[in-house]
């Protein structure tokens, strides 16, 4: 389908585009809230600065897809495969991407508060500056991913996999890492401020400059982990 056809079906009230082949597809600023694109190939589509709030993009493809500043509020990307996408500046706000194949893909200054990301792959994604308050990222695969000043206040990472992950300057304010996997983390600076910690992996962490105050570190495994002008639960600064 071309895209005249598609903005043209669209203006007579169609909604139901599933399976349509929209590769390379040029949909810039495209106002197409609501649609259908479940199972759709949208790989190396331009959508950027598009409106997809409500959209159903269930196990589509958008390999390499184009949606810097796209708005996608409550859509629906559960198992879509966004390998490589380019997503900076999007607005996800409560969108569902659990199960959703992330790896590699930039979400630099993204709003993803309140997204839903259950076993979500993120591995080595760029989400420099992302808002995820409030996310649910349980079982998230964020391993060697960018998360330095990236506010995940309110998050829950439980048993999430951030092995080798940069969180430095990162909010973790009341944040769920309970079982979280944070082996040679980059958490420098990052405020935890009464975050769940119980059960996590430190392992050769660096904490320096970090802030612990309340946090609940019940059962951490610390070793080798790496203190320096780190503020513990208890108010001490080591």
């Amino acid at each position: 389908m071309n895209t005249q056809d598609l903005i043209a079906r669209y203006s007579q009230g169609e909604r139901d585009f599933r399976g349509t082949d929209l590769s390379k597809a040029v949909l810039t600023e495209a106002r197409l809230d609501a649609c259908d694109f479940r199972w759709a190939d949208l790989h190396w589509a331009d959508l950027s600065e598009a409106e997809l709030n409500r959209a159903k993009l269930r196990q589509a493809v958008m390999i390499r897809t184009d949606l810097s500043g796209t708005k996608l509020e409550s859509a629906d990307l559960c198992q879509a495969d966004l390998y490589k996408s380019v997503l900076d500046r999007a607005v996800l706000i409560r969108a569902i991407l659990n199960g959703t194949k992330l790896r590699r893909a930039h979400l630099g200054n993204a709003n993803l508060a309140g997204a839903s990301l259950i076993g979500a792959t993120l591995r080595e994604a760029d989400l420099r500056g992302a808002k995820l308050m409030g996310a649910i990222l349980l079982a998230a695969d964020l391993s060697e991913t960018s998360l330095s000043e990236t506010d995940l206040s309110g998050s829950n990472l439980t048993n999430a996999n951030l092995n080798s992950a940069d969180l430095s300057k990162s909010n973790l304010r009341n944040a769920d890492l309970s079982e979280a996997d944070l082996r040679d983390a980059n958490l420098q600076g990052a405020d935890l401020s009464n975050a769940d910690l119980s059960g996590a992996t430190l392992v050769e962490a660096d904490l320096s400059h970090a802030v612990l105050t309340g946090a609940d570190l019940y059962g951490v495994n610390l070793r080798d982990a790496t203190f320096h002008q780190t503020l513990m639960p208890n108010g001490q600064l080591i």
